[in-house]
C-alpha cells in the first residue's frame, strides 16, 4: 500500500483466474462499483491498481470483491516473482496434461471418422467413449469459467467455446 498525492491509498494486487479482457472488464468494474474506488485492471500483466480515499475501504475488502466476482487476488507486494513462476508452471503443467491427453484421445476419432478401412462394427460407441473425456475433462476450463460467467450474467470467449463444444458433441452424439 502507497499513499499517493492526494491523501488516497493506492494499492497494486495480483490477479488469478482471467482468462480474457472480459474477465479483466469484469473486476474493473466490480471495484469501480465500490464507493470511493478507482481501479484500473490490466489483463497482460494479471495485476490491478486500485485507488481510494484513505478510510473508504481495506485491501481485504478489495481482494473480497475480486473473490466474490470468481477470481483470485492477493497484493502484489506479498507477491515475489518467484511465486509467480510458480503458479504459472502449475497451471502450463495442468493445461499441458489436459493437451496432451485431449490429442492422444482424438487421434483415433479423428482417424475413424476419416478412414473407411478403418471402421469396425460399433466403431462410433469406440469414438463417443474416447471423446467423452476430452470434450469434459479436456474442456473444463472454458466450462468452468463459462458456468462462472453464467452466474454473474456476462459473456466472454469461454462462453463461446463451451457452447460451441457442447453444441457440436450433442449434434454428434444425435
Amino acid at each position: 500500500m502507497a499513499a499517493t498525492k492526494d491523501s488516497g491509498v493506492q494499492v497494486d494486487l495480483s490477479l488469478t483466474g482471467m482468462s480474457c479482457n472480459a474477465c479483466a472488464a469484469s473486476i474493473e468494474k466490480g471495484l469501480n462499483k465500490l464507493d470511493g474506488v478507482t481501479a484500473a485492471v490490466n489483463f497482460a500483466t494479471e495485476s490491478a491498481r486500485i485507488n481510494f480515499a484513505s478510510g473508504a475501504t481495506t485491501p481485504s475488502a478489495l481482494i473480497d470483491t475480486v473473490a466474490s466476482l470468481g477470481y483470485g487476488a492477493r497484493l502484489l507486494a506479498d507477491t515475489t516473482p518467484e511465486m509467480l513462476d510458480a503458479e504459472t508452471n502449475q497451471r502450463v503443467t495442468m493445461l499441458l496434461t489436459r493437451l496432451t491427453v485431449s490429442v492422444v484421445l482424438a487421434i483415433p476419432v479423428v482417424l475413424l471418422s476419416m478412414v473407411a478401412n478403418l471402421e469396425f462394427r460399433n466403431w462410433q460407441w469406440f469414438a463417443l467413449a474416447l471423446s467423452t473425456p476430452v470434450v469434459t475433462w479436456g474442456a473444463w476450463p472454458f466450462h468452468r469459467a463459462a458456468l462462472m460467467n453464467l452466474r454473474h450474467r456476462a459473456t466472454t470467449m469461454d462462453t463461446l467455446i463451451s457452447i460451441g463444444i457442447v453444441a457440436a458433441t450433442s449434434w454428434s452424439v444425435w
